[in-house]
């Protein structure tokens, strides 16, 4: 998961990062397109990020992950809650 989301998070920084530059060069050079592009690249730069959250927001709840919890010498056992409930009353 962690993988995904550091490739996920670069490319929407590239991306945004492209669309800043496009909105910089459409409002420095006037022709009938760059009004267009400029609007186009606002829009896009304020949907991205919405998107982004939407994309892990919708992946967390269908891969929920597990509640890391850690015994009393600092290891991480990678049990949820419930599994360590049940294995301590044994």
């Amino acid at each position: 998961m962690k993988k995904i989301k550091r490739i996920l998070a670069m490319s929407a920084v590239i991306l945004l990062l492209g669309l800043y530059l496009v909105t910089f060069f459409a409002a420095i050079f006037v022709t009938p397109v760059s009004v267009t592009m400029f609007k186009t690249c606002i829009i896009a730069t304020i949907m991205v990020p919405i998107m982004m959250y939407v994309i892990f927001f919708i992946y967390r709840l269908i891969y929920p992950e597990k509640e890391e919890r850690r015994d009393p010498s600092g290891e991480e056992s990678g049990l949820d809650t419930e599994e360590n409930e049940q294995i301590e009353r044994f």
